[in-house]
């Protein structure tokens, strides 16, 4: 068996096993819902990925591999996905911060705010760190 199916079965019965638990442990309203959405996510996850191994599996030939192996690597492609990255994250940036705004304009719960605050500032963060890491790295 390949590992990445044995990775997929591993979390398809992960989210079986925090289904039960969610229902058969003594646990407050709260941790039990939030056991069950795990669950729920890890069941989901698992078997698409299951799936969807087995059928690629069955497509996929010599030929293809070689050929979607060089088109990774293509530099061309590379700084397509670098560019889809760095501006996809320009946009969550922005979304963030018209949530952090708005929700601080409407009077929402003051935890909701500082979520929203919270995540830009550990969007800062990473980016200078991931820009660190790969000054030194490259």
């Amino acid at each position: 068996m390949k590992k990445i199916t044995v990775i997929c079965l591993a979390g398809f019965f992960a989210g079986v096993v925090c289904l039960l638990l969610s229902g058969i442990l003594p646990l407050a309203e709260f941790p039990a819902q939030l056991l069950f959405g795990f669950g729920i996510a890890l069941m989901i996850l698992g078997f698409s990925n299951l799936l969807s191994q087995l059928i690629v599996s069955k497509t996929e030939t010599e030929e293809t591999v070689k050929v979607k192996r060089v088109e990774e690597n293509d530099e061309r492609n590379i700084r397509i996905r670098e560019r889809a990255g760095f501006r996809t994250s320009q946009v969550i940036l922005g979304v963030l911060c018209v949530c952090a705004l708005s929700s601080a304009f409407a009077n929402f719960e003051l935890y909701v705010t500082l979520l929203f605050v919270g995540l830009i500032l550990l969007h800062g963060i990473l980016s200078v760190g991931f820009q660190m890491y790969y000054e030194k790295r490259i």
